[in-house]
Parts: structure tokens; C-alpha cells; sequence
């Protein structure tokens, strides 16, 4: 695995619509997933981080809730509850600010495993929250883009 550093807003990879992993081979399992867990863990205050973050252009999501890891690949939202909620976001590409952003409280996403076993889950709170904000940043969505800066809030 590759040291990487979270890219940080202001990198136009950021802003760049993530392409589907096509092949499930060597290079996912062992660089895309290996870096995105080892940058997350060695940065160690998030819950999620998303392929385009450590500089690869790929629809993968990295996720470690409450001692569950998640490793999400070419995810699609299904369905959004139409019941939304404002809540506080940060960002590890957003260092040090915190962002007012209005989500949908659950949602219902597709998606495939390291294997290609595809699967779908229905999620809220914030686990919810963090995959929409994830899926943002395969989309080439900031929360600086999509908030309200809270300056004062770090």
C-alpha cells in the first residue's frame, strides 16, 4: 500500500466526477481499498473517506462506523426519504470548518463489495448522512458548496 495524504479542497481532482470501478481485480482490492483504509485510519478523526480524496478518481468509499467497516464500490442512491434534516458536517479535504448541510434522513443505496457481490441497504442517522456525503464526493460535490459555513464551529 502507498502512503497517501487526504487531498485537501482547492485540487481539481476534487471537483471531478469519479469514474466506476469496471474491474474488481488486484489493483481495487489491493490499492484503492488498502489506501483509502490506511489514509482513514492513519487520519484517524472521520468517518468516511471517498477514493477521489487520496487523488484516485474511482467511485470507492471507505467507511468505519462504530467499529463496522464498510467498503462501498460504484454506490447509487435508490430512494431518499423526503424527511430532511440540517445537522453539522466536517470534511478531512476541509480541514478545521464545520458546515450546516440538509440531507435526507434515510436512503435506500446499491452498491458492490470487493467480490462483486452487489448489495443494498437501507440506512438513517448518520450513517445515512455520511454516505451522501461520501457519494458527494464521487460526484465532485464539496459540503463547502452545499452548507452553510459555521467559521466559528471547529
Amino acid at each position: 500500500m502507498a502512503k497517501r495524504n487526504v487531498i485537501e479542497e482547492g485540487n481539481e481532482i476534487l471537483k471531478k466526477i469519479s469514474e466506476p470501478i469496471t474491474d474488481f481485480g488486484v489493483f481495487l482490492s489491493n490499492t484503492i481499498l488498502g489506501d483509502l483504509r490506511e489514509t482513514f485510519f492513519r487520519n484517524g478523526n472521520g468517518i468516511g473517506l471517498a477514493a477521489p480524496q487520496i487523488g484516485i478518481n474511482k467511485r470507492v468509499i471507505f467507511i468505519s462506523f462504530f467499529g463496522t467497516e464498510l467498503e462501498i464500490i460504484n454506490p447509487k442512491i435508490l430512494e431518499k426519504s423526503k424527511e430532511e434534516e440540517i445537522s453539522e458536517e466536517g470534511c478531512l479535504s476541509i480541514p478545521n470548518k464545520k458546515f450546516l448541510v440538509k440531507r435526507s434522513k434515510e436512503i435506500r443505496i446499491e452498491f458492490f463489495d470487493r467480490i462483486k457481490n452487489k448489495i443494498e441497504i437501507k440506512c438513517d442517522g448518520l450513517l445515512a448522512r455520511c454516505i451522501q456525503h461520501e457519494i458527494d464526493h464521487l460526484d465532485g460535490i464539496l459540503i463547502s458548496e452545499k452548507g452553510n459555513d459555521e467559521k466559528n464551529k471547529v
